[in-house]
């Protein structure tokens, strides 16, 4: 006996990440401007620091590569936000011009 096939669609619709991170900022946003302050655009923030995953597409390495290169254990330089890791990506460039012999 075969089981019938559930069709598609069913159940309960999938929360995509880029959804609820369009509201956290629109929500942010909007009570920002209620108390008169400034708020600079997403992208503005986006470029400072690098995510792991981020940082690791950009040398074309792989992650654990990129953990095994990060100071404290290697010579990438990288800026800890309490459990979070980022990278600058300025200082990635630096890091592969001394990689190349070239100064930053």
């Amino acid at each position: 006996m075969r089981w019938p096939v559930p069709p598609t669609g069913c159940g309960r619709p999938k929360r995509t990440r880029n959804a609820s991170a369009v509201s956290v900022r629109l929500v942010l946003r909007l009570r920002a401007q209620r108390r008169g302050r400034a708020v600079p655009d997403a992208p503005t923030i986006a470029l400072l620091l690098l995510t792991a995953r981020e940082a690791a597409s950009t040398l074309r390495i792989s992650e654990r590569t990129l953990w095994t290169l990060t100071q404290p254990r290697g010579p990438i330089p990288a800026v800890r936000l309490g459990r979070l890791v980022r990278y600058d990506p300025r200082a990635l460039a630096d890091w592969v011009a001394a990689q190349r012999g070239e100064r930053p």
